[in-house]
């Protein structure tokens, strides 16, 4: 009897939320009905914890102190232990509930990160028939916990690597989304997981993705090349030998700014390593490309991308290369950029001019670079940027025109205005 009385209770209360008033919400919340809730989990009637972890997800996605409260009850370890179930539908609702719980809160994230939760998922995806919607949640759910600043802790995430690298390959692209997302904050936190990422990970599939039509999988698998290409030189190698620069070749192409902003960030890493890997963008035609974003109708935040890139390229590439720079338009570019007030940009630009200007003085007599410079109207464009309010603007400017040779050309971030 007490048994159909529950029943009738959690049918109740999650017909009424089902309506998705906030006065049902508030007043199931009012009636101090959460630690019923948490009760009815440790109950063996399948049917009852169905309906009652339904109400968990609803009251959860609705408020935020509700979600609190339940965590405080310890509901997330109850679901945890209900993703185990036999009953692929229960452990897929238990799942779904567990991340909802979340809260778009890293302290509720930590907190549920150090549950066995994770090595439960581990469990429950490796080497097993799963229905595809308990799989679409449990990707999700791994994306959820991932995700948020400061990155998590990704050593309990570390021991899924091996299987997200056989999931990469489903055919379903809400699961390959979902995974690239959670590659995406897993490369953009500790710098050591990118050597892990590249064992199991087939950056060829990452490569791959970053051409495929749907944007939430192009996206962060843009994300994740430009993460690992932060890295050192042997994991900026594995990335550009996987077709990375032949891929972007084609994307850049198509000059959609959301891709393309995320395309120069990419090539901002990349020459902001050694020569060897300015050769590779410069051989591939890439250096134009982000010339050509500069001159283009491209927003605000994409071009300053691709100023960044052209003056990674100027500052860290050999003498020799400041001349096939030029010659690709970098020298060009990076003038246009001067016509622009806001100051960081500027100071890229400068910094990149700087750079392009001390190379020039490697050869005897006359500075052909500094001449150059002079003849598309840079001098002009500097005796201008000397009245500019932004300090550091205001410096670079002196220093370019009044030395051909400057000897600062390091480019830093700075603060955007005085």
């Amino acid at each position: 009897r007490r048994c159909v009385q529950e029943t009738a209770f959690v049918f109740f209360i999650r017909r009424c939320l089902s309506r998705e008033t906030e006065e049902y919400v508030e007043t199931v919340i009012g009636l101090k009905l959460l630690p019923k809730f948490s009760a009815l989990l440790d109950v063996e009637n399948e049917k009852i914890c169905f309906e009652t972890i339904w109400i968990i997800i609803n009251l959860a996605s609705a408020s935020s102190a509700a979600a609190a409260e339940m965590r405080a009850l310890g509901l997330h370890k109850k679901l945890a232990h209900k993703v185990k179930s036999s009953n692929q539908e229960l452990a897929e609702l238990a799942l779904w509930g567990t991340s909802n719980l979340l809260a778009d809160n890293v302290a509720a994230r930590d907190e549920i990160l150090s549950t066995d939760i994770v090595s439960i998922i581990e469990g429950l995806i490796s080497g097993k028939v799963l229905k595809l919607t308990l799989l679409r949640v449990s990707i999700w759910a791994i994306s959820n916990l991932c995700k948020g600043k400061p990155s998590p802790s990704f050593a309990s995430i570390i021991p899924l690597l091996p299987t997200f690298g056989n999931i990469l390959f489903v055919a379903d692209e809400e699961v390959v989304s979902d995974l690239l997302w959670s590659l995406s904050y897993i490369s953009d936190g500790e710098k050591d997981t990118n050597k892990k990422i590249l064992m199991y990970i087939s950056m060829k599939r990452v490569v791959q993705c970053v051409e495929h039509s749907n944007m939430t999988i192009k996206i962060p698998a843009l994300r994740v090349i430009g993460n690992i290409c932060t890295g050192s030189y042997t994991e900026v190698e594995e990335v550009v030998q996987s077709g990375c620069l032949q891929a972007i070749n084609r994307l850049m192409a198509a000059q959609e700014d959301i891709v393309t902003k995320e395309c120069c960030w990419i090539l901002s890493n990349i020459l902001a390593g050694p020569p060897a890997h300015i050769s590779y963008v410069l051989k591939m035609g890439l250096l134009s490309s982000l010339c050509n974003v500069i001159r283009s109708k491209a927003d605000y935040l994409v071009k300053r991308e691709a100023g960044w890139a052209i003056a990674n390229a100027c500052t860290e590439g050999t003498p020799e290369q400041a001349y096939d720079i030029i010659n690709e338009g970098g020298m060009a570019a990076l003038n246009d950029m001067l016509d622009v007030q806001e100051a960081e940009f500027l100071h890229t630009a400068l910094c990149g001019i700087a750079a392009l200007l001390k190379a020039g003085q490697i050869e005897d007599g006359e500075n052909k670079i500094a001449s150059e410079f002079e003849a598309i109207g840079g001098l002009k464009k500097l005796v201008v940027l000397q009245m500019h309010q932004n300090e550091g603007v205001y410096s670079k400017a002196c220093l370019l025109y009044t030395s051909p040779s400057p000897r600062d050309a390091t480019l830093t971030r700075m603060p955007s205005s005085a």
